[in-house]
């Protein structure tokens, strides 16, 4: 089997399953099983695979076909300039996202802040892409899950950034620290939604996506874990689920005496109303 002749079954193979990117992902997998960029696929369609890199091919395109995700299967997903590690422990951060981190940097900027924590890090993506575009900040990341903070440990010794790791439930790890901006992408799924939701989610762990209340339950978490610091941030940046972003704002109005005038919505790149900026001070 040649590279273009194993490129070709792949795609018959992908588009069978409804696989949108099916050209894209084939060469992405080959590229990741012979340690080659995509260049140059195009460049030597002749070469033969070998009969084990025909099967490992043969078996990594079915696991696509069947929705797995394809950043699972290449070990990498691109986040905000970075090129991130990712496996089955974390979840694959989302384009959605990168927004998050701009909206810190402007804050960041507009403010003169210097100690950041992304709580619930997971992969790592935020507290590192907040680091490597502005070096001079102290960045703490927060998870529960000891594996998904292997891997962002990992992601940090890959980009050679440093980022304080620290496990534990949310706020709890940074009781002792001054924080001057938390920001989360925390579990935001309620049972009901993840059902219908995309067939890849299903690979992704479960803790990572889903939650309680409506899937405010980490949220609410997080802001009554606030009296358990040394000094409260004087900023929040959540990204939730659009669904309930107006719930979770009603919440903090009623339920945590917030000014309505110190939240902030923003929008997603659709259009969708996904993160809600707090002021505390």
């Amino acid at each position: 089997m040649t590279i273009s002749s194993a490129l070709n079954w792949a795609q018959v193979e992908l588009k069978k399953s409804k696989i949108n990117s099916a050209g894209l992902d084939a060469e992405l997998i080959l590229s990741f099983l012979l340690k080659k960029d995509r260049s140059f696929l195009l460049a030597h369609p002749d070469i033969k695979l070998t009969p084990i890199q025909a099967k490992k091919f043969f078996l990594m395109i079915k696991k696509r076909s069947h929705n797995y995700p394809l950043a699972y299967l290449i070990k990498q997903k691109p986040f905000y300039n970075l090129n991130l590690y990712v496996d089955e422990r974390v979840l694959i951060p989302r384009p959605e996202t990168e927004m998050l981190v701009e909206l810190a940097i402007a804050l960041i900027k507009k403010y003169n802040l210097k100690k950041i924590a992304d709580i619930g890090t997971g992969s790592g993506a935020i507290a590192l892409a907040l680091k490597k575009e502005l070096p001079r900040l102290t960045v703490y990341g927060t998870d529960i899950s000891k594996k998904a903070l292997e891997v962002a440990q990992r992601n940090a010794h890959r980009l050679k950034l440093h980022i304080n790791f620290k496990q534990g439930d949310l706020l709890k790890p940074l009781r002792d620290k001054k924080i001057d901006l938390a920001v989360a992408n925390l579990p935001y799924l309620a049972p009901s939604y993840f059902r219908q939701g995309a067939k890849e989610i299903k690979y992704e762990p479960k803790k990572a996506l889903l939650a309680k209340k409506q899937g405010l339950e980490y949220y609410q978490s997080v802001i009554k874990q606030m009296r358990i610091l040394k000094q409260p941030p004087a900023f929040i940046i959540f990204e939730l689920d659009p669904r309930n972003i107006f719930n979770f704002k009603k919440w903090l109005i009623n339920s945590q005496n917030i000014k309505p005038g110190n939240i902030n919505i923003n929008k997603d790149l659709s259009k969708k109303n996904r993160f809600l900026t707090i002021q505390l001070k």
